[in-house]
């Protein structure tokens, strides 16, 4: 009898559950956790003062307008301007830490609505929706960083815009007019042009999708026109790109960095000698919340399973994912600067992408499609 009660009120769940999924769908669902997501960053923001980071960029943000074109520091290791212009006009306003955050603030809301557009466009399930959003909304790396008055702060957004202008040219190119096409090249170079992780993201993911166009169609001609126009742009971004990263500044602050004993690997641990500590570390700041290290397991069955997008899914892991953060560290180790968490912030939002990615493909292929199999030979 009890086992008869159980089933039934198992039964009742099941159905109270599927008609809750229908009742809020996608948008209501998503909104509700990007508005836990920005609930987060606002607590730790409430929490804490600028760090000394924050407040060396805000002492080169107050005073007089500075030349874009003498290559100032603008309180970073970098010349590229692109914080310094956002940030300047609300610096001028009140140095209060919540208004000279304000363009952080914006572009972080704007990078939650592009990862629901690329969601919309990638998956055919709700939970890759909800996985994607979740890990993205308690990752510890963009808690803090999404909040920061530093350019890390945009890189996330940026790195999920490129992805999604580049959807768009690859994807829809026949579809697009000529003013879409321009505008979308014209943000790929706004996005090379804010940051020096900017031409590294647009290079990696383009060349994700230069590996995959052979799946879009068999006629060379759709293929190579949005080659062309990506190749055309990075182009024309490469002058302008170079003068700003080519670093020819003996920059006192690095110089004692290097006399006071830096060490690579003092914060993340070095694969030569404990590659486990490493992996640990980077996956780590990837996934961002213990809780979820079973979003894992989806993503390496997706790696083994034959499915559909298997290939994308492994392809888009190497070379979005793993061939950046091992380049970042590459560079780190030569320039014998310190390999840091926030060097590759803007592939945490990509790798939530891929999580939801691999899991919705996985439920699309092994329970969605073959349930409308079986009801169709019924």
């Amino acid at each position: 009898m009890f086992q008869i009660i159980f089933g039934r009120m198992i039964f009742m769940m099941k159905d109270i559950f599927i008609k809750f999924l229908k009742l809020f769908n996608r948008p209501v669902i998503c909104f509700g956790i990007f508005l836990w997501a920005m609930y987060l960053r606002y607590e730790r923001l409430a929490q804490r003062n600028l760090w000394v980071d924050e407040t060396n960029r805000l002492a080169h943000t107050v005073g007089d307008f500075q030349s874009l074109f003498k290559r100032w520091s603008y309180g970073d290791l970098t010349y590229f301007p692109g914080h310094y212009l956002v940030s300047y006009p609300f610096v001028q306003i009140s140095q209060n830490k919540w208004v000279i955050n304000i363009p952080t603030i914006l572009i972080t809301i704007f990078g939650f609505y592009i990862l629901y557009k690329l969601a919309q466009y990638y998956y055919k399930t709700i939970w890759g929706f909800i996985i994607a959003f979740l890990v993205m909304c308690f990752n510890r790396e963009l808690i803090f960083h999404d909040f920061e008055f530093r350019a890390y702060s945009f890189l996330p957004a940026l790195a999920l815009i490129t992805l999604y202008v580049l959807t768009q040219i690859f994807y829809r190119y026949n579809d697009l007019s000529k003013v879409k096409r321009g505008l979308l090249c014209l943000s790929l170079l706004l996005v090379i042009w804010f940051n020096l992780a900017g031409m590294v993201m647009v290079v990696f993911l383009s060349f994700f999708f230069i590996l995959d166009h052979k799946e879009i169609t068999d006629r060379g001609i759709v293929v190579s026109r949005p080659i062309r126009l990506l190749i055309g742009t990075v182009l024309i971004s490469v002058p302008l790109w170079f003068w700003y990263a080519n670093d020819t500044r003996d920059n006192y602050a690095y110089s004692n960095l290097l006399a006071g004993g830096l060490t690579t690997f003092q914060y993340i641990a070095n694969p030569m000698v404990d590659i486990i500590a490493f992996l640990k570390s980077i996956f780590g700041a990837l996934i961002g919340f213990k809780k979820f290290y079973p979003f894992l397991i989806p993503l390496i069955v997706s790696f083994l399973v034959p499915h559909q997008n298997r290939n994308k899914l492994i392809g888009f892991f190497l070379v979005v994912i793993i061939l950046p953060i091992e380049t970042q560290c590459l560079i780190a180790t030569l320039k014998g600067y310190w390999f840091l968490q926030r060097q590759f912030i803007w592939v945490v939002p990509l790798f939530a992408f891929l999580l939801g990615w691999a899991c919705d493909s996985l439920i699309n292929e092994f329970v969605i499609q073959r349930r409308n199999v079986h009801k169709s030979n019924v």
